[in-house]
């Protein structure tokens, strides 16, 4: 709720219109409060109209622009949901076909220790993958809500698998843990507020739009990078999952390990 009204003041502080409507109205409070500019309107009957006429017309522009570019967002929000919802359907399709298999999985071999490793810290139901899922916007976290992100690609920066097929899925997996940490890192901004402090817990919030040269479009588009980032993410640890099971790495009967913790 904090991070809505903070980013809504933002808006208006960097928002066009909300600039052209406080110009007009210092403009109006001039030529009431003025008696020379009170005169000039007087004497001039059209300037008025004018001043007005130009004035709606620019809202007017301003207003539609700001409307396509909402449309723009609004299209990538619900194409990003779909893609999730597909992804989503893909999974219970493969647990589905599954459900009757029992590869025959070497629970000694090093694949399988590094493929154990790697779902224990991100199980299915739980932890960072579930809370990727439940948050809209990531604008706003703490420290243990990424944990688990960052002991990923702390501890499996050197990781193999003879496998090749798994190899090739949890390099590309790897690749989209690593853009999306890197964005976590660079775009949250940590705070002391009272109202989002929690026990030993960090917090941050996205770098608001005051702080950047290009305001609220850098905020936006910032916003919009995190979306696109989670989404890979996502899917490409559902590929790196599918292909674990379907290569015998990982055994789909395993028991869902509780998510780390930790800052």
């Amino acid at each position: 709720m904090l991070t809505s009204v903070r980013n809504y003041i933002e808006y208006v502080k960097t928002s066009t219109l909300a600039r052209l409507i406080a110009v007009y109205a210092v403009l109006a409070l001039l030529f009431l409060l003025v008696p020379p500019l009170r005169n000039l309107l007087v004497s001039l009957p059209w300037l008025g109209p004018v001043l007005v006429l130009v004035g709606a017309l620019t809202a007017m522009y301003l207003a539609e622009r700001g409307k396509t570019e909402l449309d723009a967002v609004t299209t990538d929000r619900d194409r990003i949901s779909g893609s999730l919802t597909e992804a989503q359907g893909e999974r219970r399709r493969l647990a589905e076909e599954l459900a009757g298999f029992r590869p025959i999985v070497d629970e000694t071999s090093a694949d399988t220790t590094s493929a154990n490793a790697i779902m224990s810290l991100f199980p299915n139901n739980t932890g960072f993958v579930q809370w990727l899922r439940i948050t809209p916007t990531l604008t706003s976290w703490y420290a243990s809500d990424i944990s688990a992100l960052s002991e990923f690609v702390r501890s499996h920066q050197d990781t193999e698998f003879e496998n090749t097929a798994v190899h090739t899925a949890f390099l590309n997996f790897r690749n989209a843990a690593v853009a999306l940490n890197d964005w976590f890192r660079a775009e949250g901004v940590e705070t002391d507020d009272v109202l989002t402090a929690r026990d030993g817990d960090r917090h941050f919030t996205l770098r608001e739009a005051s702080a950047r040269e290009a305001g609220w479009g850098g905020f936006s588009a910032a916003r919009a990078e995190s979306e696109q980032l989670a989404d890979i993410f996502r899917n490409e640890f559902l590929a790196f999952e599918r292909v674990g099971l379907e290569q015998g790495t990982l055994d789909p009967r395993r028991p869902q390990p509780h998510p780390a913790t930790g800052a």
